[in-house]
């Protein structure tokens, strides 16, 4: 029985080793012949030095013509200045005029001066005439007493005045004033007796009995 076995285990081991492949049935890989990476750069840089170059060759004929043409001109610019010996001889002949026009301006200069020093005459007086009236208003108001100094010398008795509110303008029509809380205006009487004389930027000038004396702003 153990024969049998065997000789089966051995015809089956037999069959199987012809199914197997061997080495030699295995197919080979086909070689592909690769290209070499740095080939395709080197291409790439000779193809554009064959293009820079074909450039370079095609434009170095125009650009040596233009030397020549340049060259030209001076042939025709050198006879262009023996052509006006007569326009020398002009200048030549301006010049040796005398200046007359020369002469003219300091006499126009002479006489514009003057106008300038009237005018500048004319502006100054107006300012120093104006210079006094300012001046004069408060020395005249300064020499005036006030109410206190007259009632202290005895000279006017009245009672206390006060001045409440003071409005000055330019215009005399809009100057009024507010004493002891009654509205007066220039020419106009208190209740107190005084006159209201006239009404100032420092103060009312007022008037009593031939007296006159100023009642201050405060």
């Amino acid at each position: 029985m153990s024969f049998i076995l065997d000789a089966l285990k051995k015809s089956e081991s037999e069959r199987q080793q012809q199914h197997l492949p061997g080495f030699a049935d295995i197919p080979g890989r086909s070689v592909r012949a690769s290209t070499p990476v740095w080939i395709w750069p080197l291409a790439a840089l000779l193809l554009v030095n064959a293009v820079g170059l074909t450039v370079l060759v095609m434009n170095r004929d125009p650009a040596a013509r233009p030397p020549r043409a340049e060259s030209e001109p001076p042939a025709a610019n050198s006879a262009a200045p023996a052509a006006p010996p007569g326009v020398t001889n002009r200048a030549g002949a301006q010049d040796s005029k005398p200046p007359t026009p020369a002469a003219d301006t300091p006499a126009a200069a002479v006489q514009s001066t003057p106008p300038t020093q009237q005018a500048v005459s004319q502006t100054a007086l107006p300012a120093a005439a104006a210079a006094p009236a300012t001046t004069q208003a408060p020395a005249t108001s300064a020499a005036l007493p006030t109410l206190m100094d007259l009632r202290i010398s005895g000279e006017i008795q009245l009672p206390d005045l006060h001045l409440d509110i003071h409005v000055y303008s330019q215009t005399p029509g809009d100057r009024f004033v507010f004493i002891n809380m009654a509205k007066y205006r220039e020419q106009s009487r208190l209740a107190e007796g005084p006159l209201v004389r006239e009404i100032r930027n420092d103060g009312v000038i007022l008037e009593y009995r031939g007296r006159e004396f100023l009642l201050p702003r405060e």
